[in-house]
């Protein structure tokens, strides 16, 4: 079984498919997979990614985090590699920040969430830290959290402006207004999947130039926040369920696998 995967349909060729055969079950987390798996005669189900039923772990808030006044901005090394222009993305995103701070009374947290030694948050957050050095309503979280904590933060903001799709996830699965800088079929998929459509909440980086994009759509978020938290609220128990049928089906899969 493979499980809680997103594909590429143009990847669906050659080897992947083949390999993808072996498999007696997949399960996609968004239904752009699902479509391109059920087109190749794959046996594929769908279910949301697992980490929206990730529990959060509350710690202590970081000095100088303000109630209510919290946006989340994480950006990742990854996103601005696929960007047409990585340091155009880059300035979007130090645009944004500015755009944050002189608009009104919020504070930016720059929140990384993937910290390997080859794909490390900190390394473009730190960046954007420096653009804003001695600026007290910027704040960098420390790289030495786990998923839990982080989700434990971002359930606690007004905001969330992300790049990372397991961010994203923490914060649509907490009622966060969120907005996904995405680059691949998982993020468009589960934006498509939980909104029903991707505009509005999800800008695609190969297209992202300039911060006016992204000013807009974070404007046109904050407008909708109280909406976005409504709908989300009665949104994800329909769109989390699934659970007892997936569990069925694998138990069942085991049983015919023992038997044969």
């Amino acid at each position: 079984m493979l499980w809680g995967c997103s594909v590429e349909p143009d990847s669906l060729k050659g080897e992947q498919l083949s390999d993808l055969a072996e498999y007696d079950l997949i399960v996609a987390r968004e239904s752009i997979t699902l479509e391109a798996l059920l087109q190749k005669g794959l046996p594929a189900r769908k279910w949301c990614d697992p980490a929206f039923f990730l529990r959060r772990e509350e710690i202590p808030l970081p000095q100088g985090w303000q109630e209510g006044k919290m946006v989340g901005v994480n950006v990742s090394p990854l996103i601005l590699s696929r960007a047409k222009d990585g340091e155009a993305a880059m300035e979007a995103f130090v645009g944004l920040i500015r755009h944050i701070l002189d608009s009104g009374e919020e504070k930016v947290a720059l929140i990384p969430h993937v910290t390997w030694a080859h794909d490390n948050d900190m390394d473009a957050l730190g960046r954007l830290k420096a653009r804003f050095d001695g600026e007290s309503r910027v704040m960098l979280l420390p790289s030495g959290l786990n998923a839990m904590q982080y989700k434990g933060l971002i359930a606690r903001l007004k905001a969330l402006v992300t790049a990372r799709t397991h961010a994203s996830i923490a914060g649509y699965s907490t009622g966060v207004p969120t907005l996904v800088i995405g680059y691949s079929v998982k993020a468009r998929g589960i934006a498509k999947d939980l909104f029903g459509e991707e505009e509005g909440h999800l800008i695609p980086v190969q297209r992202l130039s300039g911060a006016e994009e992204l000013i807009a759509a974070y404007d046109a978020l904050i407008a909708r926040e109280k909406e976005e938290r409504a709908f989300l609220a009665g949104r994800l128990p329909e769109y989390m369920r699934g659970k007892d049928e997936i569990i069925r089906d694998v138990m069942a899969l085991g049983e015919r696998r023992k038997g044969s």
